[in-house]
């Protein structure tokens, strides 16, 4: 997780990393976007782009569990 902007940030650098040594996972980035934001305290700021712990947490848990379907719906791939 980002304190900056998602570009060319550390999770950028990780994910291509992971692409470059062809370790195939997903890799989710959050980070403050590419735009203006309006000028508030820094807490207004990040709740105002999704970044609060809550936020954060909802949004790992709906991946993890989206994950979790598409693997229960799996075929086994005949040998």
């Amino acid at each position: 997780m980002e304190d900056n902007s998602r570009a060319s940030g550390v999770g950028a650098a990780v994910a291509l990393a992971l692409g470059d040594a062809e370790v195939d996972v997903p890799v989710r980035r959050f980070g403050i976007p590419e735009q203006f934001l309006a000028h508030a305290k820094r807490g207004e700021v990040l709740a105002d782009i999704g970044l609060t712990p809550v936020e954060v947490a909802g949004r790992i848990s709906a991946s993890l569990a989206v994950k979790d379907t598409n693997a229960g719906t799996a075929k086994e791939k005949p040998e």
